[in-house]
């Protein structure tokens, strides 16, 4: 109960230290590990070390897209009009830290089953790994420019942020097939989830801090009037469409490589995943 109040009366009324801006863009590193490793890998370990068919997995990816799609706009809208002692961000950080990594790690554990249980395997966990991803995630990058609120308070905090994140971006390319070529994929996912849960723990308990700010200055904006200022900013509306197609080449590129490395070059399982990472 200590620990929750202190929880509750933490808020930050000045510019953040450096130290508490560290430990914030350390949530960077695990974040970018689980996305680079899940879009590298997971169709790679489904079809080729389980054994389920290409067009289950292809439409278990579709669903995991169109849960993605939905998720997000919900959960910002919740985020922003839900209000508890704790703040509106640090709850759903906090709540869906451990799910997350939990949800993370089975995907790379399935028990044994036949091919219809595996796809049953997969778009459960996977739903609850979105879940929790948009959860923490989404929190977190709301919570950024709250904590950060001038040009140079962002630019500062926004440093270490990129940092942790590109760490974690080469070893989920990079290091995660090192690690299941030499561990096992079962090892690999257990050593990359605690990790991830080290850092995300720290993170959470150093760096993420909400503002005393007035419930008449924090009220959420209503979804016509979100719609209206999205769509009348022309600058922002073709930008989203070129991240668009940017994104999907990169996952797709990223999900060909292991097949390519191991089945058109012919190289080892682990020489191959790992050359994949580097060309990533």
């Amino acid at each position: 109960m200590s620990a929750l109040r202190g929880l509750r009366d933490r808020r930050l009324d000045a510019a953040p230290t450096r130290a508490q801006a560290v430990a914030f863009g350390a949530s960077g590193f695990p974040t970018q590990l689980m996305a680079q490793t899940f879009s590298a890998f997971v169709v790679y370990f489904y079809v080729t070390h389980l054994g389920v068919e290409p067009t289950w997995v292809a439409a278990a990816m579709i669903a995991h897209g169109i849960l993605n799609a939905v998720l997000n706009p919900v959960v910002g809208a919740l985020s922003d009009r839900i209000r508890t002692p704790w703040g509106r961000r640090i709850p759903w950080i906090g709540l869906g830290i451990v799910p997350l990594v939990v949800a993370f790690a089975l995907i790379w554990m399935p028990p044994e089953l036949p091919a219809a249980g595996l796809i049953v395997w997969f778009l459960v966990v996977v739903a609850v790994y979105d879940i929790a991803f948009v959860v923490v995630v989404l929190n977190i990058s709301a919570l950024f420019p709250e904590i950060f609120r001038t040009t140079d308070e962002r630019a500062r905090g926004n440093v270490p942020r990129q940092i942790f994140a590109i760490l974690g971006i080469v070893l989920g390319t990079a290091g995660a097939p090192a690690l299941y070529d030499g561990i096992g994929w079962p090892g690999m996912a257990i050593v990359l989830s605690t990790v991830c849960l080290v850092l995300l723990v720290w993170s959470f308990a150093g760096g993420m801090i909400e503002r005393r700010v007035p419930e008449a200055a924090s009220e959420a904006m209503r979804w016509g009037d979100q719609l209206k200022y999205t769509f009348a900013n022309r600058a922002f509306v073709p930008y989203v469409l070129g991240s668009l197609f940017i994104q999907t080449s990169i996952a797709v590129i990223l999900a060909a490589l292991p097949f390519y490395v191991r089945y058109s070059l012919g190289a080892a399982e682990g020489r191959g995943a790992s050359c994949s990472g580097r060309s990533s």
